[in-house]
């Protein structure tokens, strides 16, 4: 039985995620976990984002011809008494609803 990978975006995380996706799939792969981290992978702010350009985030991944297998995202320390739960609740709820527009599992 044939196994198939999937390449993180984290690899490609000092490029624009349109050349990360481009070598990618030049490299062979047809899946890959998008990983969205402030700080460490900034290629697409689901958060802060406007509809518009997460349209054109999905339209970009999609036309990728990649499938995402998954999204990598850090929302905040849910167990943390410091941290703004309600943004971080934002935060992953915004991640899912991404994950979900591009065909996630």
């Amino acid at each position: 039985m044939p196994t198939n990978f999937a390449c993180s975006t984290a690899c490609f995380r000092h490029t624009s995620v349109d050349v990360a996706l481009n070598e990618i799939r030049l490299a062979g792969f047809q899946a890959i976990d998008l990983t969205l981290i402030p700080g460490l992978c900034d290629h697409f702010d689901a958060v802060r984002q406007s509809g518009s350009e997460r349209q054109d985030f999905v339209a970009l991944v999609r036309n990728s011809r990649l499938t995402v297998a998954t999204v990598t995202a850090a929302p905040g320390n849910f167990n943390s008494p410091t941290d703004n739960s309600e943004f971080i609740i934002q935060s992953a709820l915004a991640h899912l609803k991404l994950a979900a527009q591009l065909g996630c599992d």
